[in-house]
């Protein structure tokens, strides 16, 4: 088997950064346009921000996805999560979704896109174009599918333009689809072209492997168009050309991570294990204690049998690091907003944290597109018709993988049960039974994407809106920030509250 995971190194060249300081989760002090730098320098920085603002500690859009998908909660001896689970949704409501993605991330990404044409080589760098590419159309799929409209075709001109307009979100979701085609073409070039650099381990997510880039934009690429799979559009020509690209999808063992170099030292951890596992001393994180898994599912895990159970939360009262010795456990939940609302909620000690398939150490690759993912989506296209292949083994497949990476054992066995939304054949609804696994996959490491597909699907059937909340529906959109509305009023669009609950993103239409 195959894991595309990175694990060294690049420290150097992003310590040498001129314009970052001496932390490598830093990014460049000119946010618009890192002017001291290179792609080689410039692309570590923007991925290792990518890797905390997907799969990070508290503020990272992991964390908001698990709990508006309903999977974790806080236990009733902590007062946390409590502007998430009640839907406290205004301008000031997680700015830092909108900003760092961004500042930190794409402003990095656009500066390595753009570098060859401001020197006038751009063949040297097409390889690094191409990654450019990928990871704005990767980053711009995030901001529409949370936003809605947002600035693109005038982002990032810095004071040249310091109120950039609004694109339609629909607009923008064509045309990152159209980037990401541009970008394979440019992999396809450099291959034969003795004169474009192949990145080496500046690139801390597939070390310049360029035929799995182009896999991974394949699999963004189906992301796009599934999740407009509910609004009629006729999407045939791209589904002809993505069943005939050379380049496939990303299959078993074909993870994309990032690691730059993760080391036990202060600001240097797994974002993930620094947020919810132990800190640099060993001490705990600041959310170990706080964070829990939901009563619904865990009860759901364990009414299906299944082995992921134990990997993906700990058993009742323990924390990672825990280790399996034997014997009996126990595993509990909490219902959203209890730690607010009833003074004998569960303690911590009571209750099930996240498990140590979620939290490996502090060394562990971040996922940036999981294997599982990618088979899920390849799954849900052959069973609508879009794409060949068995739905069946593409979905098998996909929970094999999701076991791997956890570090489960008996996947066969689990979707061999006559258990709907377990068993292929045994489900009543096969996109059901789909979507249902991917939200147990992703739980933990993608909760954003869970809140997105239960968005455009509905499904998991029956996922509780947080009770107690501000809100009986789950919310639907972020808000634009203060920041982004107090810099570029005229042309933010106007939002109100409610409008988190009722404004969908296009193509959200259910």
């Amino acid at each position: 088997m195959r894991t595309i995971k990175k694990l060294g190194i690049a420290v150097l060249a992003v310590f040498a950064m001129q314009a970052c300081s001496d932390d490598f989760f830093d990014v460049n002090e000119s946010e618009n346009n890192p002017t001291f730098s290179t792609p080689q320098l410039t692309l570590p920085v923007a991925q290792v921000n990518t890797a905390a603002y997907v799969s990070g500690g508290y503020g990272s859009i992991n964390t908001l996805g698990n709990l508006w998908a309903y999977a974790w909660s806080a236990s009733g001896s902590h007062i946390w999560y409590t502007e998430e689970t009640r839907y406290e949704v205004n301008s000031t409501f997680r700015p830092q979704t909108w900003e760092s993605a961004f500042q930190n991330c794409m402003a990095n990404y656009n500066f390595v896109e753009n570098y060859g044409r401001s020197i006038g080589d751009t063949v040297t760098y097409s390889n690094y174009t191409a990654i450019a590419k990928i990871m704005l159309a990767y980053h711009y799929q995030i901001i529409v599918d949370a936003y809605g409209d947002a600035p693109y075709r005038e982002a990032f001109q810095g004071g040249e333009n310091p109120d950039p307009a609004y694109d339609n979100a629909e607009f923008i979701y064509d045309a990152i689809y159209d980037e990401l085609l541009l970008a394979q073409d440019l992999i396809t070039n450099g291959l034969s072209d003795a004169n474009v650099i192949v990145p080496g381990s500046e690139d801390v997510m597939l070390n310049g492997d360029m035929e799995m880039w182009a896999k991974f934009a394949n699999s963004l690429k189906l992301r796009i168009l599934l999740r407009q799979s509910e609004m009629g559009k006729d999407l045939s020509a791209e589904y002809t050309e993505l069943a005939s690209n050379p380049y496939g999808f990303l299959g078993a063992g074909e993870t994309v991570y990032a690691n730059p170099g993760y080391v036990q030292e202060a600001g240097k951890q797994n974002p993930l294990w620094d947020g919810f596992g132990l800190s640099f001393d060993g001490s705990l994180a600041s959310n170990a204690e706080a964070t829990t898994g939901t009563d619904y599912i865990i009860d759901f895990l364990q009414n299906t049998n299944d082995p992921r159970l134990r990997q993906l939360f700990t058993p009742v009262g323990e924390l990672v690091p825990f280790e399996y010795t034997g014997g009996v456990y126990t595993f509990d939940g909490i219902a959203q907003n209890d730690n607010q609302t009833d003074p004998t909620a569960p303690q911590s000690q009571d209750l099930s944290h996240v498990g140590p398939g979620v939290l490996k150490g502090p060394t562990q690759s971040a996922i940036i597109f999981s294997s599982y993912e990618s088979l899920f989506l390849q799954a849900e296209a052959a069973e609508r018709g879009l794409l060949p292949g068995s739905a069946q083994a593409l979905y098998e497949t996909a929970i094999t993988e999701s076991f791997t990476e956890l570090g489960a054992t008996g996947a066969a066995g689990y979707y061999g049960q006559a258990i709907n939304n377990v068993g292929y054949a045994a489900s009543t609804n096969k996109i059901e039974a789909i979507i249902t696994q991917k939200w147990i996959a992703l739980t933990g490491t993608n909760g954003f994407e869970n809140w997105v597909e239960y968005r455009r699907t509905g499904y998991p059937q029956n996922l509780p809106a947080a009770p107690n909340a501000t809100s009986t529906t789950i919310p639907v959109r972020l808000l634009y920030p203060a920041s982004e509305v107090n810099t570029n009023g005229p042309n933010t669009p106007d939002q109100t509250g409610p409008d988190a609950f009722s404004s969908k993103v296009f193509w959200d239409v259910n």
